[in-house]
């Protein structure tokens, strides 16, 4: 068993120590009638096992009501640092004398060791109320990550070099305490990030929609993109539930057992329609309405819901609600970060499928209300057949560009790596395509009783010290100065290969299995990326 406490209100599942395995930290409210109620800090053990090392880390945070949490590389050093969201104690009648109602900037050391610098980063806000909540995101394209304290919706702006500066007002977002949850998202795909604002702790209030106008500056547009939810709101998530490329939005209420919780379907022209009551997604049940969080359980692609209803004293029953798609296709970006953070938090990317418009996203590491995540970025494709590009821009400032990507398929990307490096752990049925070093290996295993695998294999200026693996009598390997095209015939797992180096830009493989182009029959690299069409150019 992990944990034993009773009162946690943080969960963070994160490579905290860039060991390649995700810790987990807990935020558990540390002054109640309960005094031992603090932070834990769960290493990964990489055996299955978990040691306790919050004590160790510096990350107890006692003598603090600790709410909300994320996990951002605010100072872009390549390690996660934490924010731990931190409430006022003034309903409690034996307040410690040690308790500070400063927000917690934990900035990690390396090694699992971690410092505040909340107060010298300017984000403590030891005269706010009742916070509980933050979001983060570079809401003005510089680089740098920003940060969003609910309530009472206080912006503050990176300025990197460790501060942050409070941008509310020139911003244009309104101050209230009946703020809840901040969720955001690029909804109109301009390649800004656009806020919505959950409001509502006790007093029905309208949530707000700020679309960035690309200046620093955010346009209240609620009324105007028809999104009405005036209740006690408590988390909002986006997520492209249908797949057509637009992202739409799930607010979750607190009453929800009497007020429904809202699905708003993005029509591509600023509006949204309320499409609840079509999609069945109200969740009405009893308890209180806390929690939503999109994510793909079954792997389909197509994004499912999970709902919490406990809050305070009001409990019921979670709600797992599947999502049984159509005929729109899908994407899934898993980036993974050398120079930058393990996870890539922060990174974003801009994807061009062959038909349609530009898709924007960025990793957050799926931050829900209070609360996030492990989760690969996803888009909807709506009815292309492939990205033509995808466009990463990592944490690190580093631009990375993949070309030919098929859809489909969760595409797991290392930062500053070509697709085609190293070969998969394990070769699949089909062309397998592949670089180590200076070499190409070009590689296939039959797939039935029978196979036939031709094409030829071309580059600008030369190919050399080439090698064919595994042929039999009939296999045929012709060398030309820039090129080679082979046949082979294999039964069932037979695997065959050729090896080769070759001198140019682009190296083109116009291969066929069975006398046909099959894109989904070739794996390329470690991570075995499947293109969307054939031939298959990559560039080296």
């Amino acid at each position: 068993m992990l944990s034993d406490k009773i009162d946690t209100h943080g969960a963070l599942w994160s490579d905290l120590d860039r060991d390649g395995d995700l810790d987990l930290l807990l935020l558990n409210e540390s002054i109640t009638d309960k005094p031992q109620l603090y932070n834990e800090l769960w290493r990964n053990n990489a055996d299955g096992t978990f040691t306790e090392v919050g004590a160790a880390a510096n990350v107890l945070a006692l003598d603090h009501i600790t709410r909300g949490l994320a996990a951002v590389d605010f100072n872009r050093d390549g390690l996660l640092d934490i924010f731990g969201v931190v409430q006022d104690l003034s309903r409690f009648p034996n307040t410690p004398p040690n308790y500070s109602p400063n927000n917690l900037l934990w900035r990690n050391d390396g090694n699992l060791q971690f410092t505040d610098v909340g107060v010298a980063a300017g984000v403590a806000m030891p005269d706010a109320g009742g916070k509980r909540t933050a979001a983060w995101a570079d809401y003005d394209n510089d680089g740098w990550p920003d940060l969003i304290v609910m309530p009472d919706s206080s912006l503050y702006r990176n300025n990197g070099d460790g501060t942050f500066i409070d941008v509310t007002i020139a911003a244009g977002i309104v101050r209230s305490d009946q703020s809840q949850g901040a969720s955001w998202a690029d909804y109109d795909n301009d390649g800004d990030l656009d806020l919505f604002v959950t409001r509502g702790f006790n007093t029905p209030t309208s949530s707000l929609l700020y679309q960035n106008n690309g200046d620093g500056t955010f346009a209240d547009v609620t009324e105007t993109a028809g999104i009405l939810n005036t209740t006690l709101a408590r988390s909002a998530v986006w997520g492209d539930y249908d797949n057509d490329g637009l992202l739409d939005l799930y607010i979750v209420n607190f009453k929800n057992a009497t007020t429904p919780n809202r699905l708003y379907r993005n029509n591509g022209n600023g509006t949204f329609s309320d499409v609840t009551v079509d999609t069945g997604t109200a969740a009405q049940v009893p308890g209180g309405g806390a929690h939503g969080g999109w994510v793909d359980y079954d792997d389909d692609g197509f994004l499912d819901l999970f709902i919490t209803n406990g809050e305070s004293t009001n409990t019921g029953p979670y709600v797992l609600l599947r999502n049984g798609g159509n005929s729109n296709d899908w994407l899934k970006l898993r980036p993974i970060g050398v120079a930058s953070n393990p996870e890539a938090v922060g990174a974003r990317a801009r994807v061009q499928p062959d038909v349609g418009d530009l898709r924007y996203g960025v990793n957050t590491g799926s931050a829900h209300w209070m609360s996030q995540s492990n989760l690969p970025m996803h888009f909807g494709m709506g009815t292309s057949s492939y990205s033509s590009s995808i466009e990463i821009t990592w944490p690190s400032g580093l631009l990375q560009t993949l070309e030919n990507i098929g859809n489909g398929q969760t595409v797991t990307v290392t930062e500053g790596e070509p697709i085609y490096a190293g070969a998969p752990s394990m070769i699949s049925e089909g062309f397998t395509v592949s670089k180590t070093g200076n070499r190409w290996r070009l590689e296939w295993k039959a797939s039935a009783n029978r196979n036939s695998f031709t094409g030829r294999v071309s580059v600008g200026r030369s190919i050399s010290n080439v090698a064919s693996i595994g042929f039999e009598a009939n296999d045929r390997l012709t060398l030309r100065p820039n090129a080679f095209t082979f046949s082979a015939t294999a039964t069932q797992g037979e695997i065959e290969a050729i090896e080769f180096e070759a001198v140019g830009r682009v190296v083109t493989f116009d291969i066929k299995q069975d006398r046909s182009y099959n894109p989904s029959a070739v794996a390329i690299g470690r991570h075995a990326v499947r293109p969307g069409l054939l031939p298959l150019k990559l560039r080296q």
